[in-house]
């Protein structure tokens, strides 16, 4: 069954086990005509998570932007908007996510001021302390070697540059049925204690209450999520 189709007007209870498993393949990897779908799908279902880490980015003029798993590049202009002289790289490990992110950031990568690259948050093609800021949303539960991403993250940021890391907390994300395939649970204390062991110090980790949406079986669910900020510290 097509992920498109199964997601037409169905619940979780209308789907298999192999269907739902597909879907949390893409949720981690978005891949062909079906991952470009699930990606537009995800620009829905993570407004509010995505909003919320827009407004703490508080960007300054030339600031140097990093982020990981930008997935179609939604939110790429309003960044690109939000201070004078601010650019913008994107780094995700799906290249239909890459190509698709081109598509719609063309004149600003014609324009030289964004720029996008497919590849592993583990050794990403960025110079050392290249960026004034680094942030990811929703992508923490993919980490399979996440001392090994923060060991990256830390390389090409700058000194004192910022780290933003949002993520829904594991009592919410173990509602979704999709999350029992290769999904990694954090909460604020496991993921503060992780950074905070790599050479960052958290400044704040803002918990948002996001409006009352419906699930696919039309049930009420009230989501959390976690924007965590931290400074890069010198070496």
């Amino acid at each position: 069954m097509p992920v498109g189709d199964s997601l037409e007007g169905a619940t979780f209870d209308d789907m298999d086990e192999s269907t739902i498993k597909i879907i949390a393949g893409h949720l981690r990897k978005p891949e062909g005509e079906e991952g470009a779908n699930v990606g537009e799908l995800m620009n829905i279902g993570n407004r509010t998570i995505n909003e919320d880490t827009m407004r703490l980015l508080h960007l300054r003029a030339n600031d140097r932007v990093l982020e990981v798993g930008m997935g179609n590049g939604h939110f790429v202009e309003r960044i690109l908007g939000a201070a004078d002289g601010v650019t913008y790289a994107g780094c995700d490990y799906s290249d239909v996510m890459v190509k698709e992110a081109e598509k719609r950031n063309k004149a600003s990568i014609n324009a030289g001021v964004a720029s996008f690259h497919c590849g592993s948050a583990v050794d990403m093609p960025y110079r050392n302390t290249e960026f004034d800021l680094i942030f990811t949303v929703n992508t923490i539960y993919f980490w399979d070697e996440p001392e090994a991403v923060l060991r990256e993250f830390k390389r090409v940021l700058k000194p004192n540059g910022r780290l933003m890391i949002a993520f829904r907390p594991e009592n919410v994300m173990k509602l979704y049925p999709m999350t029992r395939y290769n999904f990694h649970f954090w909460d604020t204390d496991t993921v503060t204690e992780l950074v905070q062991e790599r050479g960052f110090k958290v400044t704040d980790a803002e918990h948002h209450i996001e409006p009352p949406s419906e699930d696919l079986e039309g049930n009420s669910i009230r989501a959390e999520n976690i924007v965590l900020t931290a400074i890069r510290l010198p070496d």
